[in-house]
């Protein structure tokens, strides 16, 4: 995220769309954890594959920040909504 130009309510308010961005990346990124935390609460073992699937999981989760950083510098713009929501 970017600093904010002056430290005001002002400065705060111009950047947002980055908050906001962030915000949602957050919480994106909570629920993957939650999701992942109630799967795997129950497992006795695990083979090769799941870990190897977790990894690929893992590899779009890393795409957040990138994202994030993308959303909040274009915040109305539909396409990197789309790229965003994917």
């Amino acid at each position: 995220m970017k600093e904010p130009s002056h430290l005001s309510f002002a400065g705060l308010w111009a950047l947002r769309e980055s908050y906001f961005s962030y915000a949602l990346s957050s919480f994106g990124l909570g629920t993957m954890w939650i999701g992942i935390h109630n799967e795997w609460q129950y497992v006795k073992s695990i083979s090769g594959s799941t870990l190897w699937t977790n990894l690929v999981m893992l590899f779009w989760a890393s795409f957040f920040p990138y994202t994030t950083k993308i959303v909040s510098a274009n915040f109305d713009n539909k396409t990197v909504q789309i790229m965003y929501g994917f």
